[in-house]
Order: C-alpha cells, then structure tokens, then sequence
C-alpha cells in the first residue's frame, strides 16, 4: 500500500496543476517566464533581433500551450489505463458471469471472478504496470520529439530573417542549462 500511495503521490506532483518545480506544469510556467525574457531586455535598442527574440518566445509559448493539453489528455488516458487493463483481462469473465442466473446465481458469481483473479493476479498486474509505463515512455519521446521539431523550426525562421551582417546572436546556455534542471527535476534522461 505504501509504494502504491508513494507512486500515487509521484504521479500527482509529476502531473498535477500546482507550480511545483517537480510538476511538469511548473517546470513549463518557469521555462516561459525565464525564457528568453533577460535577452529581451538586452536588445530592446536593436529592432531586428528583438522582434526574432519576440516571435521565438511566441512560438515557444503557443508550443507548451500545446504541450500542456496534450499532456493533460494523455495524463487522464494514462491514469485509467491501469484499471482499463484490468477490466480488459476481466472482460470474457464478467460476460460469462452476465449469463449465470438461478438460486445460486451471487455464490458461482463470484467463485467465478475469484478463480478468474487468482489465476490472472501474477501477470495482469504487471500488464497493466508494464502498459502504463509504455505510455510514460511514449509521451516522455513525444515531448521531446514536439520541442526538439517546432523549436527548431521557429529558430530557423527567426534566423534566416537575419542580415549578413548581424554577427552578434543571443547566448543561450543559460536557457540550456535552466532546461537541463527541469528535465532533472523531472528525472527526464534528455540531456546525456
């Protein structure tokens, strides 16, 4: 019960709407408010490089706006996929049970379901652990996949835009170091 209320507790502070900085959520409210913002300032005199500095930012924010609906969708798939697995194992079981009736109908009932669940609780639970942890991992790649695509994607337009003869681009460690906490805060293996 304890690793269950542990995981439990995992999974809401990893997923919930606080702005934890072990919640996604907060991670992604830290990103877009530090992101960017320090460089901003700094080139408020330069026309040019401020306005690309305002279209990355923009993208970036419309990109974790995404993000977060897409995650609260995936969150709640996620969430169910461990009782959805086992109504699945369960299924053939609770039809053959719909079609039991007579006296003794509630007793084979449920010697029924109880055989059913002896005989399938050493591998439908770890089913449904190992499925719920496929669906961690595909949305972990997919986050990571949509960042890496459509940032780019906004670097690259904003950087063509540039003249020949700009030669002083924003540094942008700082923001690559601020998302390397994140994603170890968040025990995400992106930055090897």
């Amino acid at each position: 019960m304890y690793i269950r209320m542990n995981e439990n507790n995992l999974f809401l502070a990893t997923f919930g709407s606080g702005s934890s900085r072990r919640s996604i959520k907060g991670n992604f409210d830290s990103f877009q408010e530090d992101f960017i913002n320090a460089k901003l300032d700094g080139y408020r005199e330069e026309a040019g490089m401020y306005l690309r500095l305002v279209y990355i930012r923009t993208e970036q924010r419309k990109l974790l706006k995404k993000l977060e609906r897409q995650i609260l969708q995936r969150k709640k798939s996620i969430y169910n996929s461990l009782s959805d697995s086992i109504r699945d194992t369960m299924r053939l079981t609770y039809e053959e049970c719909t079609r039991i009736s007579g006296k003794s109908a509630f007793t084979e009932i449920q010697k029924k379901l109880k055989t059913k669940i002896e005989s399938s609780k050493n591998t439908m639970f770890k089913e449904a652990k190992d499925k719920m942890l496929k669906q961690f991992s595909d949305l972990q790649t997919w986050i990571l996949e949509e960042i890496d695509t459509k940032m780019k994607s906004a670097l690259r337009v904003a950087l063509q835009q540039i003249p020949d003869d700009v030669t002083d681009l924003p540094d942008v460690q700082e923001e690559i170091d601020m998302m390397k906490r994140c994603c170890e805060d968040l025990d995400l293996k992106i930055f090897f």
